[in-house]
């Protein structure tokens, strides 16, 4: 029997848990955790294999290149391959043959995912062109501002702050600025105030209300 399928088991092992490695045992009922501790009793105990049990890894740039290149990758396999390797939830990067930078492949996109391609929880970027601020929807889990050339891309060297600003209230905004190839940071400007990092070369990502889909 596979030991993560039983309903309700106390799970005794080696965790990472609150920044340190500590003997636990975890109670599991209906795959939910109800109480992490010592001593669980009233519930039969599964004793794991050496090893640690780390909490799960969130993803929040993958590329499943799905739609439009499938044959490279899709939902299905990326996603399943990242439960494998201890990722649970994964957000996907909108620059595919097919991009995804409007409602309609937006929406699309989002049905064939939700309709049991995902193994992981999921979210959805959509890329911003330099002229579809009216036309990126609301249930996008960020915007993805490409200010140096990659595959699939629409290419935007600079970003009209006005376009840019009806995003920045967006709940739970995230951004992450990136400088652009030839060097020089970009606005800097609308990025004050704002959470973020810098990192790497030639991207530029807005990303909200991440969360379960």
């Amino acid at each position: 029997m596979r030991w993560w399928i039983l309903q309700e088991t106390v799970y005794s092992g080696i965790f990472y848990y609150l920044g340190e490695f500590r003997e636990l045992e975890v109670l599991v009922r209906d795959g939910r955790i109800e109480r992490v501790g010592m001593d669980i009793r009233g519930f039969p105990v599964k004793r794991l294999p050496p090893g640690a049990v780390l909490p799960a890894g969130t993803d929040i740039h993958v590329h499943f290149r799905d739609p439009g290149e499938t044959e490279k990758e899709d939902f299905e396999t990326g996603s399943l391959s990242a439960i494998y390797g201890g990722t649970t939830t994964v957000f996907d990067m909108p620059n595919n043959a097919v991009p995804v930078d409007n409602y309609e492949v937006f929406r699309e996109k989002l049905a064939r995912v939700r309709g049991g391609r995902s193994y992981a929880d999921f979210g959805l970027y959509t890329m911003f062109t330099g002229s579809n601020e009216e036309v990126i929807s609301r249930e996008t889990s960020g915007i993805k501002v490409f200010m140096g050339g990659s595959t699939n891309s629409v290419v935007v060297p600079e970003i009209d702050e006005r376009k840019a600003r009806p995003w920045t209230h967006s709940t739970c905004l995230w951004p992450s600025m990136r400088r652009t190839r030839g060097g020089a940071w970009r606005h800097t400007r609308w990025r004050q105030g704002t959470r973020g990092n810098t990192t790497g070369p030639g991207h530029w990502s807005v990303r909200w209300r991440l969360g379960r889909q």
